[in-house]
């Protein structure tokens, strides 16, 4: 299913628009996109039981320092480096990240530093600190997803996900992309901290982090030596694409959002976008500003 049919114009949840008709439940395929989850639009196009429905989580703590970095927000807020632990020790500490963020063009990226797991899997900001309602919806969201795969167990994650969808090893053989050489080093009282800041999430990782290993279990005895093999092949085919560039090898290599924007223009669309890709957002934004001007 083409990004374009719908509007995912983060942080907003996923809606469809006027174009989704042009989408046959019968005939779409797959939607993998970075979308607040919406079961409503996601449950026209992709009717349940029939569609398998599949997310991943992570840790808070890596979460935290992954989006730090990818962000860089220790640029956007003008927190050097070498007092990131020192800023991160204030109670009031994520008060004056947000007020910093909400100065620069993208005030939004606060959203990945509190409790975004959850916040992507729907639940509104405003309802994560009702930890009732909170254990409510995690159970709600284990009935709605077939498999919740764990950052930190991405290949046991790719060994379920495989077995889910009766795929073969050469289906989930992949590459590490945009991987960061810089760290960050959190001291335990800021790691504590963050998993405070960050209850919901830690709620959340600490039950789906359960069901996955207990889907470990219940896969018996050969999932063990399936893993093996798989991390061999996929160890194989990362150093056969060192000295090969066949199609596959070349797609594993490329920005994913380079691949969207080639796809997006082999369906006869100019526009592209001010960043990589284009994003669904600026899609969305570009499609309501052609319907605005139109007689």
């Amino acid at each position: 299913m083409d990004a374009d049919l719908v509007d995912m114009d983060w942080p907003a949840p996923l809606e469809l628009n006027q174009f989704s008709s042009l989408v046959k439940s019968d005939e779409a395929k797959i939607f993998v996109s970075h979308i607040r989850f919406n079961k409503g639009p996601v449950n026209s196009v992709f009717p349940k039981p029939k569609a398998k429905y599949i997310t991943i989580v992570r840790h808070p703590v890596s979460q935290f320092k992954s989006a730090w970095l990818y962000y860089s927000i220790s640029k956007l807020t003008h927190i050097p480096d070498n007092t990131i632990n020192t800023f991160l020790k204030s109670s009031d500490a994520l008060q004056k990240m947000q007020k910093r963020l909400n100065k620069t063009k993208f005030p939004e990226r606060f959203l990945h530093f509190l409790n975004s797991n959850l916040y992507d899997m729907g639940l509104e900001q405003e309802n994560i600190q009702n930890m009732k309602l909170v254990e409510s919806y995690i159970d709600k969201m284990e009935r709605e997803f077939d498999l919740v795969m764990i950052t930190e167990y991405f290949d046991e994650s790719l060994i379920l996900l495989k077995r889910l969808l009766c795929w073969e090893f050469q289906d989930i053989v992949y590459f590490k992309l945009r991987t960061k050489k810089k760290k960050i080093n959190l001291e335990k009282e800021v790691e504590n901290n963050i998993l405070t800041w960050n209850r919901a999430d830690a709620i959340l990782y600490d039950h789906f982090n359960k069901t996955f290993w207990r889907k470990v279990r219940e896969a018996g005895s050969t999932f063990d030596e399936e893993l093996r093999t798989f991390r061999r092949i996929n160890q194989e085919y990362q150093e056969s694409c060192k000295s090969t560039e066949d199609q596959k090898c070349k797609l594993s290599k490329r920005n994913p959002c380079n691949i969207f924007e080639q796809l997006w223009k082999e369906r006869g669309n100019k526009y592209s976008g001010p960043y990589c890709g284009p994003r669904a957002g600026e899609i969305a934004k570009w499609r309501r500003r052609l319907n605005s001007t139109s007689p």
